[in-house]
């Protein structure tokens, strides 16, 4: 080794050199250490060491917090709200994001504000005190508002201090609002008898399609001197943490999925992470029933995650076994309401395995009256049998209708990638294209080929679940010509469990004029039917070109309770249609404020003045029936009707050209402005395929009808 010696002023140099060196380096270090700040249109992004953004600041005053993991993966994006009460800027005594705040009522003293009593953490807690000498006066403290996306889960969690053993309550209500702040949904809960300890309490919710953010309100009151506590409030969209990464206490057991159990008397039974094979991230869940017994099973159950009924949902997970001798995996779904009872139950079992990744899937439509669900995965049967999970995912089924989805590239619409060509002709394609979409920028475009007229080319949606006797409607815009023997169709098959057809339905279409054409088609599911495919056809002519956008499926809802308005015309969805024959002045109909029996809004009816003979009418759109069937229509209706008016329930059945063949009809009158529980049952012409509803009031000048909570069920 080559040694070099510097004299005494190159040395001096040298170590100046160094120093300078290291000082420098030193602060580059720590340039590269700190956080870095930059805003762009009234937003603070500030970024971390590593230049990844650690949160944004939105102009509401919200923050999005965003949480990586140790490899420096993003895994979740989290609200902050100021929820522990420590910002207060302007020093009001009053958090920020949480200063609104008002009291109901007549009593005296009441208050909301910071105070330093017993905070879960931090430094405050927000104190609401809702005053005294009126027990009935309830405080309140309100929050800006929090973006949300229509369709997803949220969760709401507070850490809520109150004693309230003399009929008091204490609450928290969520506000979901639309673009124009119109409130569109509202879930509350409320608690006592609280002993004056901290409750961690939470609430999750479904954001309604049209929701844009909500409000979290707090309350406290409904007896004298009544107080509460909040600390630690938090917002967040639920993430069922299905690749098992997140084990926030260290305990070996996935967040979102703690809870487990082992029945049976085998032993050393497990559930716990392992780095064995993992599909995604570093771990699976691993689960073992034990030996000795081979009856045991062993099981592991999610945290509630909400759902709206009538809603399809999917839950997918990748599955791996062997289970040879006589043991099952299974994959369980159970149905909850808002009082955590079980409505509903959907399982699936799987056995023979070869230990390997299997990926299992399970749809279902949620209950009416569900509010949740919990997925269950267990193992056993045989002895020793083990079972790893991986990506556990769960969503509401998107049918992708207006085709704008395709992940994988192919240049064809997830959800209706599957299509083909019947017959002989040559280029036949169907594929994803930009030409006129009515929504977004994409059309889904089927061609039947050239040489061979008699071909069709089809597109196939995914099952879509449906529930058996059930109504439902597909709705399409499709674009055709088909002036030379063609046709353009839409079909519905309808598939039992074990995915055997026992229901079609068919419309074709032709003389389009290469326009969009709004078509619909409503069926009823079978009684044994579990789900559909959607079918899309063009082709009997040489050449014949469709284009398709804007594909629905929903379960017809007639919104009986008249609380829908989408169009915001004061006339309820699905009862739009409404006129006054006669000559009377001033008829109307349209959703008023007074008395409803359920919900806000009444269908109110009036038949005008000045021509006791006018009638004011409403329709419903049209519901789809099985001929031979039973149903019966409910509907409260109040009316006075002393002066030789009637009201009138009206039941009009139709054939598949929209032809009448069927029509029954009650009259009622005398009703002393009280509400009436009238109902009325039919049967079905054999050749029916769809009802209308119609309401009439009139026969007496000023003659006035409220509806409200219409039903229409089959027997």
């Amino acid at each position: 080794m080559t040694k070099i010696y510097l004299s005494g002023h190159k040395k001096s140099l040298f170590l100046l050199g160094l120093s300078l060196y290291l000082v420098l380096f030193h602060f580059m270090v720590a340039a590269t250490a700190a956080a870095s700040e930059s805003q762009v249109g009234g937003y603070n992004y500030v970024y971390d060491s590593l230049g990844r953004i650690k949160y944004i600041k939105f102009p509401s005053g919200l923050f999005e917090e965003y949480i990586y993991d140790k490899n420096g993966n993003l895994i979740s994006k989290n609200m902050s709200i100021n929820g522990s009460f420590e910002i207060d800027e302007n020093g009001n005594n009053l958090p920020d994001f949480w200063e609104v705040n008002w009291r109901n009522g007549t009593s005296s003293e009441p208050f909301a504000g910071l105070a330093p009593y017993d905070p879960v953490d931090g430094a405050n807690v927000y104190r609401l005190f809702n005053g005294k000498g009126d027990p009935e006066s309830y405080q309140y403290v309100l929050s800006n508002a929090i973006p949300v996306v229509g369709g997803k889960s949220y969760e709401v969690r507070a850490m809520m201090k109150y004693t309230l053993q003399s009929g008091g309550t204490a609450g928290m209500h969520i506000i979901q609002l639309d673009a124009n702040g119109k409130e569109v949904g509202y879930d509350a809960q409320s608690y006592n008898n609280g002993g004056w300890k901290w409750h961690n309490h939470s609430q999750v919710f479904v954001a309604e399609p049209s929701a844009k953010s909500v409000l979290i309100r707090f309350a406290v009151g409904g007896e004298d001197s009544a107080y509460m506590d909040l600390d630690t409030v938090s917002f967040k969209e639920i993430n069922i943490n299905g690749s098992f990464e997140k084990d926030e206490n260290g305990n070996n057991l996935p967040d979102f999925w703690e809870v487990n159990w082992r029945n049976g008397t085998s032993s050393e039974p497990f559930a716990g992470l392992a780095p064995y094979d993992p599909v995604d991230g570093a771990n699976v869940y691993r689960l073992f029933n034990g030996k000795g017994d081979r009856e045991s099973y062993q099981y592991v159950l999610s945290n509630a995650i909400p759902v709206v009924g009538g809603k399809s949902y999917e839950v997918r997970a990748m599955m791996k076994y062997t289970l040879q001798d006589g043991g099952t995996a299974g994959m369980h779904i159970i149905q909850l309401d808002a009082n955590g009872k079980e409505v509903g139950y959907d399982a699936q079992s799987y056995n023979n395995g070869g230990w390997k990744w299997h990926n299992h899937s399970q749809v279902f439509v949620a209950k009416p009256n569900a509010k949740s669900v919990l997925i269950r995965f267990a193992v056993g049967g045989e002895d020793s049998a083990y079972m790893d999970l991986d990506t556990v995912s769960f969503k509401e089924i998107n049918i992708n209708g207006s085709f704008e989805k395709d992940e994988n590239g192919n240049n064809l619409p997830d959800f209706w990638e599957v299509n083909w060509r019947n017959g002989t002709s040559s280029e036949p394609f169907a594929g994803l294209a930009p030409y006129d979409p009515v929504d977004g920028i994409n059309v889904y475009r089927l061609f039947n080929g050239k040489g061979d007229p008699e071909s069709y080319q089809y597109v196939l949606s995914n099952a879509i679940p449906v529930v058996g006797g059930k109504s439902y409607e597909v709705r399409a815009m499709m674009k055709y010509t088909l002036q030379g023997g063609g046709t353009a169709g839409l079909h519905i098959i309808q598939l039992d469990a074990n995915g055997k057809e026992v229901g079609y339905d068919a419309q074709s279409y032709n003389n389009g004029g290469w326009k969009w054409h709004n078509h619909s088609q409503v069926f009823v599911a079978k009684p044994n039917a579990k789900s559909v495919l959607i079918r899309f056809a063009v082709g009997g002519e040489d050449s014949a070109y469709m284009d398709l956008d804007t594909v629905s499926f929903k379960e017809i809802n007639i919104n009986g309770s008249f609380e829908k308005d989408e169009n915001g015309n004061n006339l309820p969805d699905f009862w739009e249609v409404n006129w006054r024959n006669g000559t009377s002045s001033g008829p109307f109909a349209g959703l008023a404020p007074y008395d409803p029996v359920d919900g806000a809004n009444v269908y109110r009816l009036f038949n005008g003045k000045g021509d006791p003979e006018s009638y004011q009418y409403v329709l419903s759109n049209a519901i789809p029936v099985v001929g031979g069937k039973s149903y019966e229509v409910r509907a409260m209706m109040k009316y006075t009707l002393q002066g030789g008016g009637t009201a009138g329930m009206h039941i009009i059945q139709l054939d598949a050209n929209g032809k009448e063949v069927g029509y029954d009809a009650q009259s009622y009158n005398n009703g002393g402005w009280k509400w009436h529980n009238h109902s009325q049952v039919f049967v079905a012409k054999p050749n029916a395929k769809s009802v209308l509803i119609r309401f009439a009031v009139g026969g007496e000048d000023s003659a006035y009808m409220d509806l409200d909570t219409v039903s229409f069920k089959e027997i």
